[in-house]
C-alpha cells in the first residue's frame, strides 16, 4: 500500500531534462492549491527526484510552502523517465464533454464557488458559459454608413491593412508597396456560400481565383510560399 509522507520541499529534486514545459500552468495550479489544498501528492523515486508533479512542486514554491505530501516509490532511472513521460502524455488523451462541463461550471458558480480557481482562463470561461441563444460571431446591424471605403489604407506600425480587391493587381501593389514578400496566407471565399461572395457561374468564380493567385505570385520572392486557409 502506498504511503504518503510530508517531506521538506527543499529536499525534492526536479528532473533537469524534463521535456514537459509547465511554467505557464504554475499560477493556475497555485490558485487551485490555495483554494482546495494540496490534495494530490507529488510522486518521487527513492532519491527524491520528482517523477510526477513538477508543476505542483513549482506552485508550492510560489506559495511559500516548506513541506508537501509525497509518495516515494522504488524505480530505476529508466523507469522514472518513462513513467514521467507517460504520465504527461496520457493526461493529454482525455477530452472534455463540453455540454456537461458547462452544466458543472454553472452549478458551481450558483453555489458561490470561484470557477476562476479551476484553471480555466477568463476567455475560456466566457466561451464555455456563453448563452446558447447568442451567436458570438454574428455581425451587429449598423445604423450609420461605414467609415472605411474601398481604397482606404491603414498603416498599423509594421503592418498595412487595405480595403481593396485582391483581383486587382494595383490593389496588391499598393498593399505591398511594390516590394516582394516571403509569404502569402490567403482565405479565398467559398463559391456562393456567403451573401458577400456570389458568382453566376462556377467558371466565373475559378477565373477570379486565378486572378488572385496570379497577383499573389507576382509579389512573391523566389522561393516564397503561398498557402490557402480552409
Amino acid at each position: 500500500m502506498l504511503r504518503i509522507e510530508e517531506i521538506e520541499l527543499a529536499r525534492l529534486q526536479p528532473w533537469e531534462n524534463n521535456p514537459r514545459l509547465n511554467d505557464q500552468a504554475v499560477n493556475a495550479v497555485a490558485e487551485s492549491i490555495r483554494s482546495f489544498g494540496f490534495n494530490v501528492p507529488i510522486l518521487c523515486d527513492q532519491n527524491l527526484t520528482i517523477v510526477a508533479g513538477h508543476t505542483r512542486w513549482k506552485a508550492a514554491q510560489k506559495l511559500g510552502m516548506t513541506a508537501v505530501p509525497v509518495i516515494v516509490i522504488e524505480m530505476t532511472d529508466a523507469q522514472r523517465r518513462a513513467f514521467s513521460v507517460a504520465d504527461n502524455k496520457t493526461a493529454e488523451i482525455a477530452q472534455w464533454d463540453f455540454p456537461r462541463l458547462r452544466e458543472v461550471l454553472e452549478e458551481l458558480r450558483s453555489e458561490d464557488i470561484d470557477i476562476g480557481s479551476l484553471g480555466f482562463s477568463d476567455e475560456e470561461i466566457r466561451r464555455l458559459l456563453l448563452d446558447d441563444r447568442a451567436d458570438e460571431d454574428s455581425v451587429p446591424e449598423l445604423n450609420e454608413a461605414p467609415i472605411t471605403q474601398v481604397g482606404y489604407l491603414y498603416v498599423l506600425g509594421n503592418h498595412r491593412l487595405l480595403c481593396g480587391d485582391s483581383r486587382e493587381q494595383d490593389s496588391v501593389l499598393v498593399l505591398t508597396q511594390g516590394m516582394p514578400v516571403d509569404h502569402v496566407f490567403g482565405g479565398p471565399p467559398y463559391f456562393n456560400q456567403r451573401l458577400y461572395a456570389q458568382w453566376g457561374e462556377y467558371q466565373e468564380y475559378l477565373s477570379d481565383m486565378r486572378m488572385v493567385v496570379e497577383n499573389c505570385r507576382r509579389v512573391l520572392k523566389d522561393g516564397g510560399v503561398c498557402v490557402e486557409h480552409r
